[in-house]
């Protein structure tokens, strides 16, 4: 996987998330994992379409 800190996640355009945050949250074991999830998932759906 791709560093978190790499700059290449600062020219991922999302649905107005951040992403690399909501990735550093899953694996840090914070927040709320379901919530987390959804939200990576929304921006990998919508980035595909």
């Amino acid at each position: 996987m791709i560093c978190l800190d790499a700059p290449v996640w600062k020219k991922l355009s999302s649905a107005g998330n951040d992403a690399n945050r909501w990735l550093r949250e899953l694996m840090e074991g914070k927040g709320d994992l379901r919530e987390s999830i959804e939200v990576v998932a929304e921006d990998l759906s919508h980035q595909l379409s």
